[in-house]
């Protein structure tokens, strides 16, 4: 069964300078770290327009309950939905076709997002004179299990789509991004028939539909390493 549960039904304090920006987070039987995750959200330095957690068919309520347990944290828009197990694919795009926001953010449950993240993108961003077609900004990010940086180079023109994934040069991880979300809808989101590697797939797609991504070395999200972890 799918259902919306709408928690806080408008966002109680929106900057009306800010791009409006969409959290989506994916999750599947993994309700200690979702609570970590979405905490860290809550610690952005740029206002954040809604919270949205996808609940990909986990076998109890824990997602539920864990965002019932926090909107008394919350000062903006948290949306819960619960859909037939589906994928990693498919539960972004359930994410990205209710999400409102301009701008998307794509999270997994285990990932830790760090305060500076998305202003960090916008202020690149800003100082890149060529803004046409960009669908995406990217960032790095730290490998929790060493703490270093995976760097990532700095970038304000178009990138090769023969970057895309390589160390050191352009993040082939949706998390690393801040997309827009008409770049994403044009291109009908991510592949539900892919099973891995459905970020580079989505990454291509945009750039040979004439999308443009940029991108800055400032760390956005610490990448946890767990036993469990599709990463590791």
């Amino acid at each position: 069964e799918i259902f919306i549960m709408t928690l806080n039904a408008y966002p109680k304090t929106i900057n009306r300078f800010s791009e409006k920006i969409s959290i989506i987070i994916p999750t599947y039987n993994d309700g200690n770290n979702l609570k970590e995750c979405i905490l860290s959200v809550l610690k952005s330095t740029y206002p954040l327009f809604e919270i949205i957690v996808i609940d990909d068919g986990s076998k109890t309520d824990e997602a539920k309950k864990i965002v019932e347990s926090l909107i008394s944290e919350l000062d903006l828009t948290i949306v819960y939905k619960k859909k037939d197990n589906g994928g990693p694919s498919s539960a972004r795009n359930a994410g990205l076709y209710i999400a409102k926001g301009e701008w998307i953010v794509f999270l997994d449950s285990d990932d830790t997002m760090l305060p500076n993240s998305i202003k960090s993108k916008f202020d690149f961003f800003n100082s890149c004179n060529d803004k046409k077609n960009i669908a995406g900004i990217y960032g790095s990010f730290i490998w929790s299990n060493s703490n270093l940086t995976q760097s990532f180079k700095k970038s304000c023109g178009p990138v090769s789509r023969n970057d895309i994934g390589i160390m050191g040069k352009v993040p082939g991880g949706a998390p690393a991004y801040i997309f827009k979300k008409k770049s994403l809808i044009s291109i009908n989101g991510f592949d539900e028939s892919l099973t891995y590697n459905e970020d580079f797939d989505l990454l291509l797609r945009l750039i040979k539909s004439g999308f443009q991504l940029l991108g800055t070395n400032i760390p956005g999200f610490i990448r946890n390493v767990r036993n469990t972890s599709l990463t590791r």
